[in-house]
């Protein structure tokens, strides 16, 4: 989903929820915008939390999508579920794990099968 598109966007993501959808993919270096935008991503973040979807981020090491970033969206709206895809990427996996941790409870759900259990061992 590109947020750039704002009320389309939206109107878009709504309807996929209504058809049953679960969850929405954002891509912030591909289209442009920080992941903790508050004017872009917030309106995707409050209707995924409306429907009780999911919230997929491709995690990088860039500045769009760097794992501080997901920190951020996590403690804003701790009750949608964040998924952090490629963990931080090479550079940042470590970092990826430190922000995992420190918001376990929306994290868990995408690391808790491998990374988090190595991690409490």
């Amino acid at each position: 989903m590109n947020p750039w598109n704002e009320r389309e966007a939206i109107d878009d993501l709504e309807n996929c929820f209504k058809k049953g959808f679960k969850g929405v993919k954002l891509h912030p270096a591909l289209c442009g915008f920080h992941l903790s935008n508050k004017k872009l991503v917030t309106p995707i973040f409050e209707v995924a939390e409306s429907y009780g979807g999911v919230v997929i981020v491709r995690g990088s090491a860039d500045l769009y999508n760097c794992p501080l970033e997901f920190d951020r969206m996590a403690g804003r709206f701790p009750k949608v579920p964040l998924i952090m895809a490629h963990s931080g990427f090479f550079w940042q996996w470590e970092l990826a794990i430190e922000v995992a941790l420190e918001n376990e409870k929306e994290f868990d759900k995408i690391m808790g099968g491998t990374i988090m259990s190595l991690l409490k061992e």
